[in-house]
This record gives C-alpha cells, structure tokens and sequence, in this order.
C-alpha cells in the first residue's frame, strides 16, 4: 500500500496558494512485477497498426465529334480516370499511366495529351478526376471505323505511400465506338451441292450513333449464287428486297 506524507502551512489563508510540496512513495510488490506468476517480468503488450497503402481507378472514354456522321481525322476521344485512396494511409503523387488506345488491336498513330491535373496527393478515402484527350488520325479511323469496341485502352495509377511504399491501382478500361455500324454475314451450311439452298443471317448494328438513321443494306451475292425469290426475311418478318443485275446479283434492303 501507498503511504503519503503531506505538510500544510497552518497560515495559509483562504483562496491562498501554498507552494508545499505533496509527496507520496508506492513500494513495489511482487505482484506488481509479475502479476501471473512465472518469474518474468511482464512487457506491455504492443499492437501494430498496420498501414494498408491501396489505390482504386475507374475509366471511361467518350467519343467528342458528332455522333450522327463518320468520324474525321482530328476528332478526338475524352478519357476521365477517377482514382480514388482506398487505404488507410495518406498518398502522395499519385498520378495515371496510360500508354494510349488501340485501334481493332494496333497502336494508335494519333496523339495522347498530358492528363489534368499532372498528380495529387490524397488522404484516405479522397478521390481525384483526371482528364486527357486523344486526336485520331485517319489510320486510326480506318481501323476502328464499324468496329464494336473498336477502340480500347487500359491504365493503371500509382502513388507513394509511408517509407516509399508503392501503391499501384489495378488496370482499369474503356471502350469506345466511331459512329458507324457493325455488320456481320454468316453462313448456316458448310457445304452445299448444285441447286442446293445456303442460309444466309445478316446483321447490322449502328454504333455510337444517337439519332434514327435509315439504312440501306446491300448484299453482294457471290458468282454462280442466286437469290431465292420469297426467302427473306427482316427481323423475323417477309420482306421484298430489290434485286439488281451483275457479275452475280445484289439485294438492297
């Protein structure tokens, strides 16, 4: 147990401040060295707080021309990248790396600009927008042109976290269409013999284009091919088609 000595100056007045000193002395037991026991001393027990450096990107790409005619050389491509602190330690420079879009699979010929802004530095749970534009040259176009996902391009971000550590989002994509539309011509048979009969499945869908557009679909038959009379069909329903002459025939729709 404690034991305390106090002195008090019996002409303190009231409201008064006494500068005596109060001291008190604790003798140490062996309980309090070695409370469970077993003949060591106890530390204090220590626990981490781990530090979790981590970093979360979203991208998205727009296409910035009129989206009711073809694509022009000069046009260009928005891409927005949100990036975002999902650790629980403060990020500094953290910043997007983008090598640029690709164009059906090949590298672009165009130009990527820098991003806006150039970096951040972000505490837990902050998120930072950044922006960069792409100019399309025309051999991009011609690549990309009635291609769905025609155009495709993936980033990562990264930053610094406590002692250097590096935080490194995942890759994140985006995928944009020129206007135009995708048409694909199938064949039901492998094989046919002479006089034999070929289904043909036909499809069209525009891409990037936000306004009705009539369409004209024309169909070159190949030599020694005829079309058959009454055989087409649109969406499931009859229709006639025109047929012209040639080398082979063609059917407009």
């Amino acid at each position: 147990m404690a034991s305390f000595t106090m002195v008090v100056d019996a002409s303190l007045a009231p409201g008064a401040v006494s500068a005596t000193a109060l001291m008190a002395s604790y003798p140490l037991s062996k309980a309090d060295i070695d409370p469970d026991g077993d003949g060591d001393p106890d530390d204090p027990t220590v626990t981490p707080l781990p530090h979790r450096v981590s970093l979360a990107l979203q991208k998205t790409g727009a296409y910035q021309g009129d989206p009711n005619v073809l694509a022009q050389r000069g046009d260009t491509v928005l891409y927005t990248l949100q990036v975002e602190n999902d650790g629980n330690v403060s990020l500094t420079g953290v910043q997007p790396s983008d090598p640029g879009p690709r164009f059906d699979g090949h590298p672009g010929t165009g130009s990527l600009s820098g991003f806006t802004p150039a970096s951040a530095d972000l505490l837990p749970g902050e998120r930072q927008t950044f922006t960069a534009v792409y100019r399309l040259s025309a051999a991009d176009i011609g690549r990309a042109q009635d291609v769905e996902d025609g155009i495709t391009n993936v980033a990562t971000a990264a930053g610094t976290g406590p002692k250097g550590r590096l935080a490194q989002s995942p890759e994140a994509s985006a995928m944009v269409d020129l206007p135009g539309f995708a048409i694909t011509k199938t064949a039901g048979i492998a094989e046919v013999r002479r006089g034999g009969r070929v289904p043909y499945t036909i499809r069209a869908k525009a891409l990037g284009i936000t306004s009705p557009t009539v369409v004209n679909l024309i169909d070159q038959v190949r030599v020694a091919f005829a079309y058959v009379s009454g055989s087409a069909t649109f969406n499931g329903a009859p229709v006639t088609p025109k047929v012209g002459g040639g080398g082979g025939s063609s059917s407009r729709r």
